[in-house]
């Protein structure tokens, strides 16, 4: 029976992550979700005055925004 080694390096991988970048760029894309969240529910009442619209129709659009931007983010962190 005759046995060979893996090649060096075989199984392991040679990029390893940083976890404190890791922590970083997930806890700015968490502020950055945050503040969208603030931007979009600071303007609700202008938007609610200049397009009659009731607190349902605000909610709705508030959530409609923060689930567009969620649906994107997830998408371009996959492709990043």
């Amino acid at each position: 029976m005759v046995t060979t080694s893996p090649p060096s390096g075989a199984g392991t991988s040679s990029r390893q992550g940083h976890p404190w970048l890791t922590l970083l760029a997930v806890s700015l894309g968490v502020m950055m979700v945050m503040l969208d969240g603030t931007v979009v529910a600071i303007a609700n009442p202008v938007i609610g005055t200049e397009l009659k619209a009731s607190l349902a129709d605000l909610q709705w659009v508030t959530s409609g925004y923060l689930l567009a931007l969620a649906v994107f983010l997830i998408t371009a962190g996959k492709l990043g």
